[in-house]
Formats: structure tokens, sequence, C-alpha cells
């Protein structure tokens, strides 16, 4: 079985297994990798602005990513 049409299977019917979950793990930490990645407060011309509220989570977004990556093989190790 193709392994694509096997997480669509799962999403699509409600048919949920652990490879299934640990897919929307992964999605989810990309998305937060990204939000954490583009409020960089670094890329502001401003130097007087101080730093937005968000900046602590900025240097989060590279262990995100790894984090994103390893539940991908992992669920695909589960299918």
């Amino acid at each position: 079985m193709n392994t694509l049409i096997a997480v669509d299977d799962g999403l699509t019917n409600g048919n949920y297994n652990w490879a299934d979950v640990w897919f929307l793990v992964a999605a989810i930490a990309a998305v937060l990798a990204t939000v954490a990645y583009l409020v960089n407060p670094a890329d502001v011309p401003n130097t007087t602005t101080p730093p937005s509220r968000y900046y602590r989570y900025t240097h989060w977004a590279a262990a995100l990513v790894a984090f994103a990556i390893a539940s991908i093989a992992f669920a695909w190790f589960l299918l």
C-alpha cells in the first residue's frame, strides 16, 4: 500500500492510528516553528523598539523543525 494513501485513509475516514497521530504532531510542530521564526525582532529596522514578547520563542524554531522531522520519520516507521 502506498504510504500517502494509508495516511489519507486514516484522516478522511476517522480511522486514526498512531501514525496519523504522529503526522498531526509533526504538522503542529512545523506550524509552531514557522510562527516562532517569523516573530524574530531582529528583522525590525528600528533598533530602539523593544523586542517582542514572543522573542523568547524564536530560538525554539530549529528544535521544533527537528521535532517535526523526527515525528514524520517515526510516523513512517509506524506505517
